[in-house]
């Protein structure tokens, strides 16, 4: 729809996952991500007006290519946005509590995909819970835990920066675990077993008994 910019994309998808709106290496959308555009079209969509968005970059761009009138496009440009926000302002406002509601309850949808989502293979030390992608609030960082904790505390380390992410139905060659992938910025995805005693990571086990 030629919306944004080279520069901009890029930094547009990631904030899209960081934020829960989409998912996956397919990009496609999240309960999360399908209930706030839902809710925004029923209750206050200009925030997602496309026109309004080309409109201002459009704009914008005429700005940065300027060579005369710079500061009356400028002040022009301003203005537009400041009406355009008191407008939204005024609109959420009426709608706040509903639109809260809503939002929440699609974010609660998204927690229980996410839960089953996540879900790896049976823990190998209980042989009665399951694995599962689990983060921690306080370290920042994602780790695979059993679920059956606190009974069973097996865990599993994971790379310590970028998402992860489950590779649905693909499984390691050597050991039959999941196979999963981090993502992280500015770099390609590396796909990897989580298995500390797969062979596919006796060289990484080796260098941490160093």
């Amino acid at each position: 729809k030629n919306l944004g910019t080279k520069a901009t994309r890029a930094n547009i998808l990631e904030t899209l996952y960081d934020r829960g709106y989409v998912t996956g290496t397919q990009i496609r959308a999240t309960p999360f991500g399908i209930s706030l555009i839902d809710t925004l079209e029923k209750h206050s969509p200009i925030i997602i007006d496309e026109k309004l968005t080309r409109d201002f970059e459009i704009e914008m761009e005429d700005i940065v290519t300027a060579k005369t009138n710079l500061q009356e496009k400028e002040d022009k440009v301003i203005d537009k946005a400041k009406e355009t926000i008191l407008k939204i302002s005024a609109e959420f406002e009426k709608k706040e509590k509903l639109i809260g509601e809503e939002l929440i309850a699609g974010r609660d949808k998204q927690i229980k995909e996410e839960r089953e989502y996540n879900t790896l293979n049976v823990c190998p030390s209980c042989k009665t819970g399951s694995l599962k992608i689990t983060y921690s609030p306080k370290t920042k960082r994602f780790f695979i835990a059993c679920n059956a904790y606190p009974k069973c505390k097996q865990t599993y380390s994971l790379p310590p920066y970028g998402t992860i992410k489950k590779l649905e139905g693909k499984t390691c060659e050597k050991c039959g675990f999941p196979l999963l992938m981090s993502l992280q910025k500015g770099k390609k995805p590396w796909i990897f077993c989580f298995n500390r005693a797969c062979e596919t990571n006796a060289s990484w086990v080796n260098k941490q008994k160093e």
